[in-house]
């Protein structure tokens, strides 16, 4: 009965997959580099979408960044006269963050040791 029910099941995969075959054997898979325009032209033959490195908006062309993203390379970053000062800013705000980030870190620990020494001796606990 099991063996029977499984080589149906195997055959209406079969049937299936046949079915599939047959529907898409014209259709042609986009490749990559099908993928790297998502463009498209208006009546007027205008450009409209995406490109690598442009953003086409009609009649208008916008360039985008180049390469791996970057605020820096996307017009969108520190100017070249701060960007030293701005590392340094940055450094300082993260070791700022740390040390409060320790700080919380030592209170909580000195609570739970507490906690476990109260556990641990109840009557020395009380005579503190």
């Amino acid at each position: 009965m099991r063996t029977e029910r499984a080589g149906a099941e195997r055959q209406r995969l079969i049937e299936r997959a046949e079915e599939v075959a047959e529907r898409t054997a014209g259709v042609r898979i986009p490749t990559a580099g099908d993928m790297s325009a998502w463009t498209g032209r208006d009546e007027s033959g205008d450009r409209w979408g995406l490109s690598p490195g442009a953003l086409h908006l009609g009649g208008i062309t916008v360039p985008l960044c180049s390469g791996d993203f970057d605020a820096s390379n996307c017009g969108f970053g520190v100017p070249p006269a701060f960007r030293e000062r701005y590392r340094n800013d940055v450094r300082t705000l993260v070791a700022l963050g740390l040390q409060g980030d320790q700080a919380a870190l030592e209170s909580r620990a000195g609570a739970i040791r507490a906690r476990l020494d109260s556990l641990r001796d109840p009557i020395a606990s009380q005579n503190r």
